[in-house]
């Protein structure tokens, strides 16, 4: 495997800060990912070491700023389909404040037969502080032969979307804000709620072959304990269940088999510690993911609160950390500093993107 040290240092921050590495993907030889807010999507040949970077402007002129902030990826046959977001172009007020009516909500496709990347999909309410929700998952439907898209960042067009893979076309299939989603058998099971008002609400489940939704309502905790803000950031399956890696905990079940949904306590501090802005992956027939110390961070303390919100997204109580899933194990497999933010696997290592600040969300 041929790759150089990949090392990319603050250039500019537009929009609300700190980037990272996302949307790490190894598909048919090639490495995938997306540099955020610097709007860099990177394809190297992992035998070779060529190296192709694309500026997203097939969405709108240069400067353009963005990419993926949720490791939104997914591969079909020798396609890569990559999601997020991306100013394009990006335009800044007076005050330095970036303005967003070139937002784009998209979904991209690089053939790793060709070497050619297409424009899929893209979606834009054009406001000045608003935007259409991010797309921050991507499922495969293998029996629609289409994409689900999961979108809850943002202001408008919000949920889960199914994507015609070849004419591009999207219909939004619910309106609820959905962060996530994993396929288990023949269901889709997707989180539903607010990020950053209170977390995830319920469960929607998608019969892939039927075409029906049902709702679960996530249960207790194992502990007998009750638990807070369940903020949803990372979704795999496993053992014939669909595990939802949120802010304290996870919570892991299968309704459709007769399971309901539990929360299992983990990290569960005080603060915005959480597996958040990352993936999770399975390996070795378990799950691995990262719970972060400092993702998403206000930057100045507000009157309005107190300063409550700064101090809950700016305590590091411990390093992150990766954790591996096996239940009835749980086992921390590596310390980190500020954040993780993608993983993949390829030829036997694993890769670890990490970020040295958060995603600031106030300034």
């Amino acid at each position: 495997m041929l790759m150089r040290n990949y090392r990319f240092p603050g250039r500019y921050g537009p929009e609300w800060g700190s980037g990272g590495i996302f949307g790490l993907k190894y598909h048919n030889g090639m490495l995938y990912f997306t540099l955020a807010f610097e709007a860099e999507a990177h394809f190297i040949d992992v035998k070779s070491g060529e190296e192709k970077t694309y500026d997203f402007t097939l969405l709108g002129d240069a400067p353009t700023s963005g990419g993926d902030t949720y490791n939104a990826v997914e591969t079909v046959d020798e396609f890569i389909y990559f999601g997020g977001w991306v100013h394009a172009p990006a335009v800044y007020r007076e005050d330095r404040r970036i303005l967003f009516h070139n937002k784009y909500s998209h979904v991209h496709v690089y053939d790793t037969e060709n070497d050619s990347i297409r424009l899929l999909w893209k979606d834009s309410i054009h406001h000045e502080t608003d935007w259409a929700g991010e797309v921050s998952d991507i499922l495969y439907d293998p029996y629609g032969d289409r994409l689900l898209l999961a979108r809850e960042d943002g202001h408008a067009n919000l949920g889960v979307y199914a994507l015609d893979r070849r004419t591009g076309k999207a219909e939004a299939l619910i309106h609820e804000p959905a962060p996530k989603g994993t396929t288990v058998h023949d269901a889709a099971f997707f989180g539903v709620g607010n990020n950053f008002t209170g977390g995830l609400r319920e469960f929607r489940a998608l019969d892939l072959v039927e075409g029906r939704w049902e709702t679960f309502k996530p249960g207790g905790s194992a502990d007998g304990r009750p638990y807070i803000r369940p903020e949803l950031g990372a979704m795999a399956s496993a053992y014939n269940r669909a595990f939802a890696f949120v802010r304290g905990g996870v919570l892991a079940g299968n309704p459709l088999m007769g399971e309901e949904f539990r929360f299992f306590r983990l990290f569960d501090f005080y603060t915005f510690y959480a597996p958040f802005r990352v993936n999770a992956i399975n390996v070795g027939g378990g799950i691995l993911t990262a719970f972060n110390a400092h993702h998403d961070a206000v930057y100045r303390p507000g009157s309005q609160d107190a300063g409550i919100e700064w101090a809950a997204t700016n305590t590091v109580v411990g390093p992150s950390v990766l954790v591996y899933v096996a239940p009835p194990m749980v086992r921390i497999v590596g310390a980190f500093g500020a954040r993780v933010t993608s993983i993949e696997k390829v030829g036997g290592r694993l890769l670890v993107a990490t970020n040295t600040a958060p995603n600031t969300g106030a300034t």
